[in-house]
């Protein structure tokens, strides 16, 4: 993971809960060195860095707010460079999809992430 900080929690955190959580404690984390970058690209550089690795199964973690437009990016990508890709999603307690625009904090991702998207136009 490229394990940003959002609101000072690190997503490598976030994630490393959700693994535990879901039965995986024996997999560890580790931060992938990225600069930021859109979000399909970052999946590109994390899938060729994958593959150099010679990674042949992977779990990637995605943000809520994030899986499902990646998962199948991510999925695509592992097929592409010979890799099995499993997203799992983290779920993030600031975005809750049903009720997101109700509560301060899902607000300021959501409004983040379109930020984010319209500079990338």
């Amino acid at each position: 993971m490229s394990c940003p900080l959002y609101y000072g929690v690190s997503e490598c955190e976030l994630a490393q809960e959700m693994l535990v959580a879901e039965g995986f404690a024996g997999i560890t984390i580790r931060a992938i060195p990225l600069a930021r970058v859109p979000d399909r690209e970052e999946a590109e550089q994390v899938t060729i860095w994958l593959a150099r690795q010679g990674v042949k199964r992977v779990i990637v973690v995605l943000p809520a707010y994030k899986s499902r437009r990646l998962a199948g990016v991510y999925r695509e990508l592992g097929r592409r460079y010979g890799i099995e890709i499993v997203p799992l999603t983290v779920p993030v307690r600031a975005f809750a999809p049903e009720r997101w625009w109700r509560e301060r904090e899902g607000r300021k991702v959501f409004a983040y992430e379109l930020l984010r998207w319209l500079r990338l136009l």
